[in-house]
């Protein structure tokens, strides 16, 4: 029992122990059991609607896609492939050419704006009800995905700038400098920590997208 709950509990009975104190000094030894009885259950009562009036409402769901999978023992044919068509739609917004490029690419070098932006769209629009799976262990790993997309993409918006001599090529905003530093020093230490930053997170989008296709390729063939 909560704090406020006592709190409220010792409140309570005081009150009502006192309007029953009133009311034996009037009746004297004689009062009716009757009585009594009705005066502790109006105590009871009171302590129970102090109780509800207090609690705190039952959070909301943290996210409109909370629960959207079914679960896995009533899946049908039907949701099998609807999800089929799901991840089809899903591997068109992030092809293999854009996951391979992801994984191959050192980010301390230019990358390619377009690509990675395709990137970015898929995160921006494509987190809606309509692009849930119904298999909760794929809607588990598009969740993973799309989590990791967004976090790369947030740190390539963070990191990155337009490069002076790639056209249509964004780099790290601290790639000038370096290039025109020797490899040491604070400038030097901040763009290798940006560029294992840019990676790392890259390699988890990668990670996350081929668990989603070989889960997929088993659950929804």
């Amino acid at each position: 029992m909560g704090l406020a709950v006592v709190l409220g509990f010792l409140d309570d009975f005081d009150v009502l122990t006192k309007v029953i104190a009133n009311v034996w000094d009037w009746c004297g030894a004689h009062i009716e059991i009757t009585v009594l009885t009705g005066l502790l259950g109006a105590m009871a009562a009171l302590i129970v609607l102090r109780q509800r009036v207090a609690a705190p409402p039952s959070a909301p769901s943290s996210s409109p896609l909370a629960e959207v999978a079914v679960p896995a023992a009533t899946l049908t044919e039907a949701h099998t492939k609807a999800d089929k068509e799901t991840f089809e739609a899903l591997a068109q917004k992030v092809d293999r050419n854009l996951v391979n490029y992801l994984r191959d690419h050192d980010f301390g070098n230019p990358w390619d704006r377009e690509l990675i932006r395709e990137l970015a769209f898929y995160v921006d629009g494509y987190n809606e009800v309509e692009n849930t799976f119904h298999d909760p262990v794929l809607e588990h790993h598009r969740q993973d995905l799309h989590a990791a997309a967004r976090k790369f993409i947030n740190l390539v918006s963070q990191y990155g700038t337009w490069s002076k001599h790639l056209d249509g090529y964004n780099e790290l905003d601290s790639s000038r400098k370096v290039a025109e530093e020797p490899p040491e020093g604070e400038t030097w230490e901040r763009w290798n920590r940006l560029r294992g930053e840019l990676g790392d997170a890259a390699h988890v989008v990668v990670e996350a997208y081929d668990e989603l296709v070989l889960n997929a390729r088993l659950r929804a063939p």
